[in-house]
Parts: structure tokens; sequence; C-alpha cells
């Protein structure tokens, strides 16, 4: 058994009638509205399944690397090599047009698409030559008009992969989910003796040309790329909120707490200078000088793990704290809870409130001797701290459910560029692998010394 007949052995897989569906199954169809935080975890989850079965003792890479005059294990792994084969492909099927919009990269999508329409030409060819009973091994003289027809499809998909090679976006990490079908596919062409050793070596250089830049995070586009810009666009939104919360935009100041911490704790310090009107005493205005208020929101979220990005979730309100004081420091309020009490006031916002007057149908409905400063204050003092309730802004809008939703929003945005940092993640991995099992078959064909690199 030698490299051409055991790699021919791929072809009798049924993998290539799902990827040739591929485009089909994308298309057809009306488009469904489907968060890009869905279509981006099930991705992660097609690139694993990939990557998985390509390593390994039983995976693709690890099976055909047997060639390697190892002819006895590689029989032994035929069988495995095509069931890992049409279960890559089959998940390659399953990855939607619309993950691609998601992550911004539609043109390579159609090109794409024209690389996975001319492995279906080949495919159809294969399917022809098994009805008519003909072997297509290199080593079989009947094969007829086969092997130039083989050779015509496999240079429309040759062409269609170098398009794709040489197309900026070609690097993406759409790329890297069907980098290993292609490699399969020059085998196959090996195997029928349409790819010589030296097409295959310069094929297998410029795929390995085509990883690295993949893997290259000074090139655009590439997956390594798309993985640094994920994270700093978590660091710009990050950034930007904080910015906003400085200007006291409520959400922006939820979302600047809960991304470090949870609990999170806002607060705010409110002064508030009080005179009330004294009916008995000369029928007068008195002041009962400034009163402080310090009011605290303590807010939660969870971390839910998602494709193995830590989502930040459920935002919600824990507890509302409040401790009023009179204008000589001593607590009134002993319904004052004592997160308010004890928290430092250099972390609060301080805020002085308007001046508070207190209308005589006020102090007249209490029916109490306001002459007397204790009970004037008695008196008065739950229409001040209701007062320094109600008049903080920043208190109503902490305690705004519709706030809250919208610091979750932000959390959200925060969570997309998270999951796309593990999708490439996801992809970069497989890519390296796949480098690796590459350069281990190309050490087979003559070596390649003076390609020029495609153009960055």
């Amino acid at each position: 058994m030698n490299r051409r007949r055991f790699l021919q052995g791929l072809s009798g897989t049924t993998a290539y009638p799902f990827l040739l569906q591929a485009p089909l199954a994308l298309l057809s169809g009306p488009a469904r509205a489907v968060e890009p935080i869905t279509i981006i975890v099930a991705a992660i989850g097609i690139i694993k399944a990939i990557a998985d079965a390509n390593r390994g003792d039983g995976g693709l890479g690890a099976s055909i690397s047997a060639i390697n005059g190892k002819v006895e294990l590689a029989i032994h792994q035929l069988a495995v090599i095509q069931k890992t084969l049409e279960f890559m492909i089959t998940q390659v099927a399953q990855l939607r047009e619309d993950l691609f919009n998601a992550l911004g990269e539609q043109y390579a999508y159609q090109l794409h698409n024209e690389v996975v329409a001319s492995i279906g030409k080949i495919e159809d060819i294969r399917r022809e030559a098994k009805l008519k009973a003909v072997d297509l091994a290199a080593d079989n003289p009947a094969r007829g008009d086969f092997p130039a027809r083989l050779l015509a499809a496999y240079e429309i998909f040759d062409l269609a992969r170098r398009k794709l090679w040489a197309y900026p976006q070609g690097v993406s990490t759409l790329c890297s989910t069907t980098c290993s079908s292609m490699a399969a596919i020059d085998s196959i062409a090996f195997a029928y003796g349409i790819a010589s050793d030296a097409r295959m070596a310069i094929n297998l250089r410029r795929h390995l040309s085509w990883l690295d830049r993949m893997a290259d995070p000074d090139t655009p586009y590439s997956v390594a790329t798309a993985l640094v810009e994920a994270h700093a666009n978590e660091a710009s939104i990050v950034e930007r909120t904080k910015k906003d919360a400085q200007k006291l935009d409520a959400p922006s100041m939820i979302a600047d707490k809960l991304y470090t911490a949870s609990p999170a704790e806002l607060c705010v310090v409110s002064h508030m200078d009080v005179q009330y009107f004294n009916e008995i005493h000369y029928k007068s205005w008195d002041r009962a000088g400034q009163t402080t208020s310090v009011l605290v929101a303590t807010f939660l979220r969870d971390v839910t793990d998602r494709a193995g990005a830590k989502f930040l979730t459920n935002s919600r309100v824990q507890e509302y704290s409040v401790a009023h004081y009179k204008p000589d420091g001593s607590l009134f309020d002993m319904k004052s809870k004592p997160r308010a009490q004890q928290i430092d006031r250099a972390q609060c916002v301080v805020r002085d409130l308007p001046e508070y007057a207190i209308d005589p149908v006020h102090t007249k409905r209490n029916n109490t001797d306001t002459t007397n400063p204790a009970t004037a204050w008695k008196t008065i003092s739950p229409l001040v701290f209701d007062k320094a309730r109600n008049s903080n802004p920043l208190w109503r809008s902490w305690t705004d459910p519709p706030n809250w939703k919208a610091a979750q929003l932000i959390l959200d945005g925060i969570n997309l560029e998270r999951l796309k940092q593990e999708h490439a993640k996801t992809c970069l991995l497989h890519v390296t692998e796949h480098r690796e099992f590459v350069r281990k078959i190309s050490k087979q064909f003559p070596e390649v010394d003076d390609l020029k690199e495609v153009p960055k």
C-alpha cells in the first residue's frame, strides 16, 4: 500500500455531500433574526468539535500522518479517517451565514462558498465513477476520461481556494473552519494521481503560509487579529462607560461598578439646609440647620459561563440603605440601615440639595409646639428626610428599574466582545494544531525553498 492508495481511501467517505449542501443549508429559507450571542455560541461549539476531530490518536490529522512509513497503522486508521472527515464536514455545514454577518466576514463567506461548490464538483465526479464501477485510484489504467475531468475540477477548486488565500479577509476566523477540509482535498487529489509530489509540496507550503498569516496578529483580519480587536473593544466599552459614569449617567455608573465587583455599591451624600415656619413663636421662619443624608444602593450581578466566556448577567438591586443625620451630627432616622452608616463617605458623590422651607400647613398638621427646638425637630424631621430622598436626582435614577436594564445592556456589549474573544481563541487553537499537522505531512514531499509569500 503506497501513499496514493492510502489517500484514495479518503474519497470513499460520505462527508463531501454534506459539504456540498452547506451553502444550501445556510442560504435557503427565510432569514431568521437571531441574537449574535446565540449564533457565536453555536459556532464555538462547532469549531471545538472540528478541532477535536482533528486531534488525538483517532483524529483526522493523526490518522493521515500515519502514511509516513507506517502502512499497517494507516490501514487500521482508514475507517477512522472516513468517519472523522464526515463528521467534520457535517459540522461545517451547520455554520450559518448570519454568523459571518455578525463577525463582519460577509465577503469571505462568498469566497468560502466558491470553495465549497468546487469541492462539490469533485464529489459529483467521484459519485459518477462509483455508479459506473470505475476505480479512480492512480494505479488503475482503465479510468477513461475521469483523470482529466478530476484535474479540471481540482483546478477550479484550487483557483477558488487561491482567491480565498489572497483575499484580505481570507485569513479570518471563517476560514479556520475549512482549512483542514482543504488539506484533505489536496490529499485526495494526490491519491488519484492528479496532483504530483511537486504540486503537493507547493500547495502544502502555500497552505502553511496561509495558516501562518491566520495566526499572525499583525495581519489584518486574521484570526489572531480578531482576538486582539475583541479584547480592545471590550476595553473601549469599559473606558467609555467609566467616562459616562463620571458624568453621573446612572446606567453607566451601575455598569461601571458591576464590571469589577458584585455586590457593587453606589452612594450619594446629600446636604440640605432646612427652615420651617414657626406659627406660635412670632410667626416667623426659623432655621433648623443643615441636615445630611447618606443614600446607598447595592447592586448584584451573576457570572455565567457561555461557551467559555464569562458573561456578566442578571443585574439587579440587592438593597437600599439610608441614614439621616440631624444638624448636630446625631443619627435621627431609627430605620437607618447599618451599611449607610458604615460606608466610607469619601467614595460617595456629594450633592447639595436646594434649601427646603416647610410651610405652615405641614407644621400645623402635627399640632406640636414648635417653639421648643427639640420638639420642632421631631415635628419636621420626617418631612425633611422624605424630601431628601425624593429630591435627589441620583437616588431616583438608581432606584429606577429601567436604568438597571440599561446597565445590563452595557454589560451585554462587553459579553459579546468576550464571546468574540473566545470564538477567536477557539479558531486560533484549531489553526495552530492544524498547522503542526500540515508541517508533518509536508516533510514527506519535496522541500520548497523559493516560494514567495502571498502578500498581506
